[in-house]
């Protein structure tokens, strides 16, 4: 009979790894050893965690096989890898280029069209990254491609022609030709903004997807594409949709409430508005590190988000704890401030913080063994001590 994994399962697999590190160890001054097989170092990994944990199980153990095992034989036989990734120079890039190096991976920055100068490892592609597949500078040995590259409307007007050949063609042409090069592993970072506007339950991977504007609509075009592209080799694809993400540099509606909590005034922001699920730029990165090396994430789309959704008081109240000032936040009377944002054309900034927008991650914690450490209020403490948002 097949066991369901204990309780312990996110300390399991962090044991797991310690036991794959010893064994290093082990073979490089023990090299007269006999070569072990799969079902010796399955074995072997199992017996090391869960002694560690204080746990027996049965050999049978499932998820424990896609989830921890595949995973650390990935580890062992890649080892360093070559990863080639799309807006690197961007918010969320610049961190995860920065958590890869860190791993000891050579992370190669494709730009469209010019290189930015003084970019390390900067890779020259096509102006048009729709065009891609015509490329002839692609780079050998790269063994992962990481696909954050997507233009999002902000101040200037994009035409759904221009979003559509940026974030949904260039999507699928990029994945075909990493297809064609080999690449191990492609990930597509698309939004969890497809799902919707929010509403009164959390979203689970599995739901209808109902972009609520052209730049999710096409994100949702890009997944479907991304997977079409992928159709014969689905399982080298994996497509993460991430949460609103803060942090250091970040923009989006945490970076303007830490504007407003850096005021030296009351706010009328208490109890106002939904909880909304988040997540830190760092854990966001090491996320997607964890997606790397693991066979779980085989042909899977996760949700990416910190545990505790919070509405606009509490991520107020959360910063200013973190750079240990009082919260100084009372509440305003009835709809007053829906009413002053639409006044001043905020209305669609005011809902993109008050609608309530709460994901499930199980998916992603049951498959992946994913332990995002901090709390999204945790996140915003810490990086409001040092100063970073």
């Amino acid at each position: 009979m097949v066991s369901e994994p204990p309780a312990s399962f996110p300390r399991v697999l962090r044991a797991s790894e310690a036991c794959l590190d010893e064994q290093l160890q082990d073979q490089s001054v023990e090299d007269d050893k006999p070569e072990q097989t799969d079902d010796d170092i399955d074995a072997r990994f199992m017996a090391c965690a869960f002694w560690r944990e204080g746990e027996t199980v049965s050999k049978g153990c499932s998820p424990l096989p896609n989830a921890v095992f595949s995973r650390l034989r990935w580890r062992k036989k890649v080892g360093t890898m070559q990863i080639l990734m799309t807006g690197a120079s961007g918010f969320v890039g610049r961190h995860l280029a920065a958590r890869l190096k860190e791993e000891g991976h050579r992370v190669l920055a494709l730009s469209r069209g010019t290189a930015p100068e003084g970019q390390a490892d900067a890779v020259t592609g096509p102006a048009d990254l729709a065009g891609i597949e015509a490329w002839n500078a692609w780079p050998e040995g790269t063994d992962v491609v990481i696909h954050l590259g997507a233009v999002i409307p902000r101040s200037t007007r994009v035409s759904e022609t221009e979003l559509h050949r940026a974030n949904v063609e260039a999507t699928g042409a990029l994945a075909k030709r990493a297809l064609q090069e080999g690449a191990s592993r492609i990930i597509f970072v698309s939004t969890a903004s497809v799902h919707g506007k929010g509403g009164g339950h959390a979203y689970r991977e599995s739901d209808p997807l109902d972009p609520p504007n052209p730049y999710a609509r096409s994100k949702q075009l890009a997944e479907e594409t991304f997977w079409t592209a992928l159709a014969r080799r689905r399982a080298v694809g994996t497509v993460i949709r991430p949460t609103p993400v803060f942090g250091k540099g970040g923009h989006g509606p945490v970076a303007l409430l830490a504007k407003l909590a850096a005021l030296p005034v009351p706010l009328p922001l208490r109890d106002v508005g939904g909880r909304r699920s988040l997540i830190s730029v760092d854990n966001l990165s090491r996320f997607i590190v964890r997606c790397l090396p693991s066979g779980a994430a085989d042909g899977e789309t996760f949700f990416a988000a910190d545990e505790g959704p919070l509405n606009a008081g509490e991520i107020i109240a959360a910063i200013r704890d973190g750079q240990k000032r009082r919260r100084l936040l009372f509440r305003a009377p009835g709809n007053s401030l829906g009413a002053a944002a639409g006044i001043a054309g905020k209305s669609e900034m005011w809902d993109s913080m008050t609608r309530p927008f709460v994901v499930d991650t199980s998916h992603g914690r049951e498959m992946l063994g994913w332990d995002g450490r901090t709390t999204a209020a945790e996140a915003l403490r810490r990086l409001a001590a040092d100063g970073a948002l």
